[in-house]
């Protein structure tokens, strides 16, 4: 099986983590659209999200999110492309890349530290 990810991890979630977000398009009718979700699990440069925003597959390509989420204590803001989606019953399942972002990056790695950090402690 070939697999297209080249990254050193990627974290699933014991629990609900929120994310919300603005799309950013020049299709005005999509353009300024707000959404939310939950992350089902995250690296640096991308996340698994599950959400009620329902875009076509030609939508997906116009578009690009602006995510806000907080993993631990802080509040990451960037931006990301829709790479694919899948339905999922009346919600929809996708796969966001954040590229070309080296300070998300390292802010993700640190808040999951964190987290992970307490889950620890909690004996989780």
């Amino acid at each position: 099986m070939v697999y297209r990810r080249n990254e050193g991890f990627r974290y699933a979630f014991c629990d609900d983590v929120a994310i919300k977000g603005t799309i950013k398009s020049e299709n005005t009718t999509l353009h300024g659209k707000t959404w939310e979700g939950l992350i089902l699990d995250i690296s640096p440069q991308g996340m698994k999200v599950q959400t009620n925003l329902q875009l076509t597959s030609s939508e997906r390509q116009q578009v690009q999110l602006e995510v806000n989420f907080c993993l631990d204590k802080d509040t990451i803001q960037a931006f990301s492309e829709v790479r694919w989606g899948r339905e999922l019953g009346s919600q929809s399942l996708y796969g966001l890349y954040m590229h070309n972002q080296p300070a998300v990056e390292g802010q993700i790695v640190e808040e999951l530290k964190a987290r992970r950090r307490k889950e620890v402690l909690k004996g989780e």
